[in-house]
């Protein structure tokens, strides 16, 4: 597979690439440790924007950043601590880096938590929202166009007879893409072989594809405690630890690794799984070299992988030809 080193932060110090999406012809890097939430790097140019996103409690600051989603050219996330969904357009934080204009119009929706719904990834279907997290009765939650909660009815696929309610949110947790071309999203599960691809229709939520899985999340008592559970990591695989989804394909960074083994390499995985969003696969791909499983992302038009790495204290970006 041909590829190019695209960037590397040798002389700009930015540390800490924890995903990566893709928008026209710039990355967007969700930050692990700096200042700012939000990096942006034109691919074309090689070139490191600036970043965006500062933390703190001020106007047009956040506390929290979740995995963001790009949905009508905003980028979109939670701010857990305010409960806040934030849509902010591309389009005005490119034009506050490179023409260092201040007018980024952020928009801020409130959402609800309560004792029975506490949503942490929220994934955008046209105006619904998909929430996965902690649900009493409930695989996944629903908010409608003005945020009120909508009942529906899923579960894991897989047995969970120890835990109950809403703690099988906490033990079990998930990963959440949609395509809003299709109104479908996918929902995979940490440290299993598990995903599932659903559809909203007019009548409500239907899952349309469960894969044949082999291994569910291993679990075992929390330790120092009476009770509760975590997940067994010496016990349960990596499996799928990173998903990038286009209007076409899903595609799976996977390992069959056990998890705790995966972890201490830091993800650097190399095998990527793309099906379509009827579940059926299509290929694999092999990457030349392991990358940082959480950065991946794959261009709109299926043509390149995108991936980071650290390599002897630099952070380089990759992209790979999908031939």
């Amino acid at each position: 597979m041909e590829y190019d080193n695209i960037y590397s932060d040798k002389n700009e110090g930015v540390v800490g690439i924890m995903s990566l999406d893709k928008y026209e012809k710039y990355l967007i890097a969700h930050n692990r440790s700096s200042d700012y939430f939000f990096s942006i790097y034109d691919i074309e140019d090689g070139i490191y924007l600036g970043s965006w996103g500062s933390r703190g409690r001020g106007p047009n600051e956040f506390l929290e950043a979740s995995r963001l989603a790009i949905v009508d050219s905003q980028i979109i996330f939670t701010d857990g601590t305010k409960k806040e969904i934030i849509y902010v357009p591309i389009e005005h934080i490119l034009n506050s880096l490179l023409n260092k204009k201040e007018n980024v119009i952020i928009r801020r929706e409130p959402y609800p938590v309560t004792a029975n719904f506490r949503p942490l990834h929220i994934a955008i279907i046209n105006d619904y929202k998909i929430a996965i997290g902690s649900f009493e009765n409930s695989r996944f939650g629903v908010l409608d166009a003005e945020n009120n909660i909508i009942n529906c009815s899923s579960d894991y696929p897989f047995n969970y007879d120890e835990i109950s309610g809403i703690y099988r949110g906490v033990v079990y947790q998930s990963m959440i893409k949609s395509n809003s071309r299709q109104s479908r999203f996918v929902i995979s599960t940490y440290q299993s072989d598990i995903f599932e691809i659903y559809q909203k229709t007019d009548a409500g939520i239907d899952r349309i594809y469960l894969n044949p899985f082999n291994h569910i999340p291993k679990i075992r008592p929390t330790p120092g405690r009476n009770s509760g559970y975590n997940i067994d990591r010496n016990s349960s695989i990596g499996g799928i630890v990173n998903m990038a989804v286009t209007d076409d394909y899903i595609y799976l960074i996977y390992t069959s690794k056990k998890s705790a083994e995966s972890s201490y390499s830091s993800h650097l995985l190399d095998e990527i799984l793309c099906f379509n969003w009827n579940g059926e696969k299509i290929r694999k791909y092999i990457l030349p070299f392991p990358i940082n499983a959480i950065t991946f992302t794959v261009c709109v038009n299926n043509e390149y992988i995108y991936g980071a790495r650290e390599y002897e204290r630099e952070t380089i970006i990759h992209k790979f030809k999908m031939n």
